[in-house]
């Protein structure tokens, strides 16, 4: 007779839920401020290297972020409710990290800098406190 696993109820301290109230507005600004990050990124890199750049060159030069993103679309299409939405495509840009958004800016460098961003520690340094933040 197998054993019956039991139910165990976490007690969620007190100061995380406080902290709910303060972080709820900072979070929907955050949001948005990560996907137009990775809009920007997104378009200016389709126009340096065509629209289908992320197929013909992130796939050679950043494999393990394009492996990355492919594993996650891969578990997302088990789960309609998660990905494209009547408005919006779901891009694999999505689904990446910020640390992956980073090296993928730090690999392109050459073009993002300062076309996109006017240092790479004006860059890297805002993304670190984004980072932080949101973490």
């Amino acid at each position: 007779m197998a054993k019956r696993k039991r139910k165990r109820i976490v007690k969620i301290p007190i100061e995380y839920i406080e902290a709910i109230d303060i972080g709820e507005p900072i979070f929907s600004h955050l949001f948005q401020f990560e996907n137009a990050l990775r809009m920007v990124v997104n378009n200016f890199l389709g126009i340096c290297y065509g629209t289908n750049w992320w197929e013909d060159s992130l796939q050679y030069k950043l494999n393990r972020i394009y492996v990355y993103a492919y594993n996650i679309k891969t578990r997302q299409d088990y789960m309609p409710w998660i990905g494209d939405s009547s408005r919006v495509l779901a891009l694999p840009i999505h689904t990446i990290t910020l640390g992956q958004l980073e090296k993928i800016v730090d690999e392109y460098r050459s073009d993002c800098i300062p076309e996109l961003f006017p240092t790479w520690e004006f860059f890297s340094g805002h993304l670190e406190f984004i980072k932080r933040v949101r973490n």
